[in-house]
């Protein structure tokens, strides 16, 4: 739709269900990003190797890749021993516990009875103070886990194991001086991907270098394949933008809801619509790591466990059995 949705008549429900059938047919290619393997440095090894294991099938069928220019961003922190700039930082949680001191400190000074009776706390001033004290020395036991780092070298290791042999053999000198010479006058004119870069002092036109690897690889290979799927953790509103209403159906009615708790984003119609240009059909798709584990939980349930629990998925609940939150509702059902 080249003018964009307002109202996207999908639920939740249906919108996974597409998305897990998009990334099942075998005639979807599907890229990654690089914030995809860096994520891998957040996730238990468990996790990691459900997605490993997907990845690996989607590798046998030929048809996963990652962009030259994805690899080179990852190749940088390699060079650069930087790998553990993608780890979770054990200094988070110390700040944490630093805000809950200065939250006591303060409470020492204006809690009193009256205001313990007014939020109902069973207790005096005395016993609140001490509680919350408590509250504060008892994070350290689960403080400690991120102490605990994990090594970057394995799972460096697993990366390259996995998915050296799917890295796109681009021409990324080519593809630099061709984002130089378009990358300029794209972002001027916010023509995506890549604008919300533009003011960065380097690498601004990553974005735009891993579009084109996108382009070519998919015109390359339209005989093979007649879906495109980007994963990428990167929502900016120069990739994905959520429409303002989506669909729910509740008492067998379709109504319009906003679009948010869970939110649906889909691919920028400008991409679209240069992508259709480039191959001759619209069939491009963008989705999160979390988007595309959610979905596939819904065919697969068993595969992603742990990688669904490691990011907070709950793999059981349709929309149709959970709470509506509170969101603006169209009296009339959609058709």
């Amino acid at each position: 739709m080249r003018l964009g949705h307002h109202e996207f008549n999908m639920t939740i429900d249906e919108y996974q269900i597409e998305m897990a059938n998009k990334v099942i047919n075998n005639k979807t290619l599907v890229f990654i990003d690089t914030n995809i393997l860096a994520y891998l440095y957040k996730l238990h090894s468990t996790a990691r190797n459900e997605f490993f294991n997907w990845s690996g099938s989607l590798i046998q069928d030929n048809r996963l890749f990652l962009p030259g220019w994805a690899a080179n961003e990852y190749l940088n922190r390699v060079t650069t021993n930087k790998l553990d700039t993608y780890t979770h930082k054990s200094k988070e949680p110390l700040q944490a516990k630093k805000a809950y001191e200065s939250l006591y400190e303060t409470a020492s000074l204006f809690v009193d009875d009256d205001l313990l009776n007014k939020i109902s706390f069973q207790g005096n001033r005395t016993e609140f103070l001490e509680e919350f004290r408590n509250t504060i020395d008892s994070l350290d036991k689960f403080n400690n886990a991120f102490k605990q780092q994990l090594k970057p070298g394995d799972i460096h290791k697993e990366i390259t194991e996995h998915f050296s042999d799917v890295v796109l053999d681009s021409d990324l000198s080519k593809l630099c001086i061709r984002a130089s010479q378009e990358g300029d006058i794209r972002f001027e004119h916010r023509l995506p991907p890549g604008f919300k870069d533009s003011g960065k002092g380097e690498n601004r036109f990553g974005d735009l270098i891993i579009w084109f690897e996108i382009l070519l690889k998919s015109k390359d290979t339209i005989s093979d394949f007649d879906n495109v799927l980007f994963i990428t953790n990167d929502e900016k509103s120069d990739w994905v933008y959520a429409p303002k209403m989506r669909a729910i159906i509740k008492a067998e009615n379709r109504k319009l809801i906003g679009n948010n708790k869970p939110e649906i984003k889909i691919a920028d119609p400008r991409l679209i619509s240069e992508f259709t240009k480039e191959t001759g059909h619209s069939k491009f798709s963008i989705c999160s790591l979390s988007t595309l584990v959610e979905s596939l939980s819904r065919t697969e349930p068993t595969s992603f466990t742990h990688l669904a629990g490691a990011i907070q998925i709950n793999i059981q609940e349709t929309e149709e059995d959970a709470p509506v939150e509170d969101a603006p509702v169209e009296d009339a059902p959609v058709e």
